[in-house]
């Protein structure tokens, strides 16, 4: 399928940005700098104006059908397949019965039975020695109406981000977080963080989450085929 063929009928919505990017090479593609992450991120809340590399997104738009068609939805495929919450023996029509999940504290990252930390699978296109790593729970985070978390939300994840990542680093080493807001999220039923590292050792990003590189779902597919398990 053609990538005018996937702007004309995508899986989710595409932003402006986003359908740019499919019309382009990935050799005209800008790596997003560090300081340009902290910008969109930090200073100006403009995450819908980031996206992934001209091929990851190609890549990602067969991805999120490939799913749909092979485990019925984004949820049941994390839930099994990358957290391993809901057993694999469980069939998909199954799956909305056993939710929402019961937490072991209502308190977020109170438990670490309650959050699991991942490679994302589909990283924005910045460049290599920027991780993108993924934090899920099972218990909500409260929100302001805007959709961003309230003052008690941030001190929560805050001191999580502190405790579990920025405590375990080598000087020089970067770490800044980031909840999108709903209108924003590509799985909205289950809650989840994203956290941005900057210069740590490949050996701790494996200890964090129990992944390597070849893990991740876009170095699994090439040119709209997915080419290993």
């Amino acid at each position: 399928m053609s990538r005018e063929a996937l702007i004309a009928n995508p899986p989710f919505h595409l932003t402006p940005v986003d359908i740019a990017t499919l019309r382009q090479n990935d050799d005209e593609w800008e790596y997003y700098t560090w300081d340009f992450l902290k910008d969109v991120i930090a200073e100006r809340n403009a995450l819908d104006t980031l996206t992934r590399l001209p091929s990851h997104l190609e890549n990602y738009i067969h991805f999120n059908n490939y799913v749909k068609q092979t485990y019925g939805s984004m949820l049941n495929f994390l839930m099994q397949h990358k957290i391993g919450w809901i057993p694999k023996s469980v069939a998909p029509a199954d799956i909305p019965a056993l939710l929402p999940l019961k937490p072991t504290s209502m308190i977020p990252f109170a438990s670490p039975e309650d959050y699991r930390i991942v490679r994302n699978d589909w990283p924005y296109g910045t460049f290599p020695e920027n991780k993108h790593l993924v934090v899920w729970l099972k218990s909500r985070i409260p929100v302001n109406e805007d959709g961003d978390p309230t003052a008690e939300s941030r001190a929560l994840i805050d001191d999580f981000v502190d405790t579990t990542f920025r405590s375990n680093v080598k000087e020089g080493t970067e770490i800044m977080w980031f909840k999108n807001r709903t209108a924003w999220q590509s799985v909205r039923a289950l809650e989840h963080i994203h956290v941005l590292v900057r210069g740590a050792e490949e050996a701790l990003i494996e200890a964090w989450t129990g992944q390597t590189e070849a893990d991740m779902e876009a170095n699994k597919w090439k040119d709209g085929r997915r080419v290993a398990d």
